[in-house]
């Protein structure tokens, strides 16, 4: 049997050399076996797998350590050749046995041992994840073993995702693949990550969607009919009065639709550091009609800590109001919009009619960069900000309208 120096350089010529099997110098025990692989236009880029060979008790055993040489890093295999020896000389037992226990473990009961065990601590979007993955990813993967998943499997689920859905949902579904087998590899459950370096469909783009004035008005005065009765379809009116605070507010949904009563006091709302994204705590001085929305809102809860509790009492999954305003502007005909559109959309009002940029990235509760404002002026800017809101709740009322808009603007 030929021998290979342990070096990434000539093991990366080695693979274009068709089949072989090489013993890795300096590394006992460890193997190299190398095989043609065509490209999209039937050029050899060559691929191999590397092997471990190992004793337990009079048996001598092989096991394949990784199936894409091509797309795994020497140090890596290295690395898992050493865990694989410790496990069989110092701790006494057979890897391979436990990873046959495995063999059954679908990518669908990985992810959700992920969630449990991880996201749910570590993750503040793990909802979101779950989401993502019930819409896109579990039809396509869920039901295959998560060992034996292949970087190609992983390929062609993204771009079915980006096929059927677009490019940019598919961008947002790759990471969840990828940080579920991070974790599942670093935990020793499965071998091989195969969404490593898969690449992504579309670069991620910035959204920039801001709604015109005949859209703003129409979304308003759709959510009005839902948050009075006068219309049921299509969500309920405690979501309808959400999505106005958003468009009020400007807050982000997760701080409305899991906002506690308890967090609201007359005329403001405090929202715990533990709540907000920059993890500072963020005080929002309420116009009369978002203080309204409020009152109304935690009178429907029926004496539910929570606001806007969702099924059975529950926590509102903040995903709801996006499906909710998915139905909705698809029937008053309005093209894709988000809660977050709703923010940005009253950001840029603000700016147009004189807002100051300080007080508006205030009111969405932007950290400030500066070292005067981040260590030094701990002023709310509360007044000018009641002011802001106002304002906002006032041109947000006069477009809603469809009257002439008047003149509103900010004055120093």
């Amino acid at each position: 049997m030929a021998i290979i120096k342990a070096n990434t350089e000539v093991i990366k010529k080695a693979l274009k050399g068709g089949r072989k099997r090489f013993s890795i110098a300096g590394h006992e025990g460890l193997y190299l076996h190398t095989r043609p692989e065509l490209d999209a236009k039937g050029v050899n880029i060559g691929n191999g797998s590397y092997l471990i060979r190992y004793r337990l008790g009079n048996t001598r055993r092989f096991h394949t350590l990784h199936r894409d040489a091509r797309n795994a890093t020497l140090e890596n295999v290295i690395e898992a050749k050493n865990k694989w020896l410790d496990k069989v000389n110092l701790e006494k037992v057979d890897p391979k046995a436990e990873l046959e226990q495995q063999r059954d473990l679908t990518f669908d009961a990985l992810f959700r041992q992920w969630v449990e065990q991880h996201a749910k601590q570590h993750k503040r979007s793990w909802r979101d994840d779950v989401a993502r993955y019930e819409t896109h990813i579990q039809s396509r993967i869920g039901h295959m073993e998560a060992a034996s998943l292949t970087r190609r499997d992983v390929i062609a689920a993204v771009a079915g995702i980006a096929a059927d859905k677009s490019p940019s949902t598919a961008t947002r579904c790759l990471p969840i693949i990828s940080v579920v087998f991070t974790w599942a590899v670093t935990n020793e459950i499965v071998e091989q990550h195969p969404a490593l370096r898969v690449p992504k469909p579309s670069p991620k783009m910035v959204r920039e969607r801001v709604l015109a004035y005949a859209e703003l008005a129409a979304l308003w005065n759709a959510l009005q009919k839902i948050a009075s009765g006068e219309t049921k379809a299509p969500m309920t009116p405690r979501l309808a009065r959400a999505l106005q605070l958003i468009m009020l507010t400007g807050a982000r949904r997760s701080e409305v639709a899991n906002a506690p009563a308890a967090e609201i006091a007359g005329d403001l709302w405090s929202i715990p550091a533990t709540r907000m994204k920059g993890k500072r705590a963020h005080v929002v001085p309420l116009a009369p009609m978002a203080e309204k929305l409020f009152e109304v809102s935690i009178a429907d809860a029926l004496g539910s800590p929570l606001t806007f509790p969702g099924r059975k009492g529950g926590t509102l999954e903040p995903m709801s109001l996006n499906h909710a305003l998915g139905r909705l502007a698809a029937q008053i005909k309005l093209a894709d919009v988000t809660p977050h559109d709703l923010r940005r959309t009253m950001a840029s009002e603000m700016g147009r009619i004189g807002v100051p940029e300080g007080i508006i990235g205030r009111c969405l509760a932007h950290t400030q960069s500066s070292v005067t404002a981040t260590h030094y002026n701990q002023y709310a800017y509360l007044d000018e900000r009641r002011r802001a809101y106002r304002l906002w709740q006032a041109r947000l009322i006069n477009i809603a309208s469809g009257r002439k808009l008047h003149v509103l603007r900010w004055h120093a």
